[in-house]
């Protein structure tokens, strides 16, 4: 079976990415990682994405298992992009098949009749 894979993330000078929701999605299957901040810092976030730095349920450190756990039984994994395929890898240990390569719409150009909320939205409007 196939899961498609993607996440919203921070990025620090050093080009560091710090991931802060990863959420999968495949037949029957639909969950998000939401990781608490990996560093001591003021709380702050983006108004692109509406994350706070503070959100978050599980741990950073803890990102790896869980997401590991949640994909074991998973054949294929599917992202887009080179850089999240790359990072996700890089994380995972297995190959991600990038969607730009097979020219496949992003998600945001489809039409869809049903909607969807981040659920984390604590940062400040």
């Amino acid at each position: 079976m196939d899961v498609v894979i993607d996440f919203e993330f921070f990025s620090r000078r050093q080009k560091e990415i710090v991931v802060k929701e990863l959420p999968v999605a495949a037949k029957h299957v639909s969950e998000s990682f939401r990781s608490k901040s990996p560093y001591s810092m003021s709380s702050h976030g983006t108004y692109e994405n509406r994350f706070n730095w503070e959100d978050g349920n599980i741990a950073y450190h803890d990102l790896y298992t869980m997401t590991s756990e949640a994909l074991a039984d998973f054949a294929h994994l599917h992202g887009y992009g080179i850089t999240k395929c790359t990072f996700l890898f890089e994380l995972l240990g297995r190959p991600v098949l990038n969607q730009q390569d097979y020219n496949c719409l992003r998600s945001t150009s489809l039409i869809t009749n049903a909607g969807a909320a981040c659920v984390v939205t604590n940062f400040p409007t």
